[in-house]
């Protein structure tokens, strides 16, 4: 991911590389005083969705925007993700950033990140089982997280 010289237009996708995930908003018609976008998401630091700064959704870290083509109008986009403000219900396997910003597009709401930890996990979890001589419970657990973990990477990377 690298950060362009540029800032997106209103409804374009921003993904910012969190790490171990991306987080997913929209970029807003509405400017912040620096002149930068506001930025409509859903996070679990918010347990909603909001409208916030640029700023203080990306900050420092790496980010691309996005230009997928959508099914609608970037003002529909906009209007639709106004709509869920502050009414949002934040779940990180059901209901996160990347559900938000594909229902707000009219997609089917879903997310790579969770399909692709939850199915890395299960093959992981599955593989312990059959692999080990004696499988416990604590090995089975750490194959499902390191499989969830490397699954997440592999989203990322689509």
């Amino acid at each position: 991911m690298r950060n362009l010289l540029r800032y997106p237009e209103p409804g374009d996708v921003i993904v910012v590389d969190c790490g171990t995930f991306d987080h997913f908003a929209l970029a807003s018609d509405t400017y912040c005083a620096s002149g930068k976008p506001m930025l409509i998401g859903a996070s679990q630091r918010t347990g909603t969705v909001k409208e916030e700064a640029w700023d203080t959704v990306v900050g420092n870290s790496r980010y691309k925007i996005v230009k997928a083509a959508n099914r609608q109008s970037a003002e529909d986009t906009l209007q639709r993700a106004k709509s869920r403000i502050d009414s949002w219900s934040y779940n990180v396997v059901l209901r996160n950033c990347e559900h938000f910003v594909n229902w707000a597009r009219n997609l089917a709401p879903e997310s790579k990140q969770v399909l692709a930890a939850g199915t890395a996990g299960t093959i992981a979890g599955v593989a312990t089982q059959l692999i080990c001589e004696s499988p416990k419970l604590w090995k089975t657990a750490l194959g499902i997280g390191v499989g969830a973990l490397i699954g997440i990477q592999l989203a990322k990377r689509t």
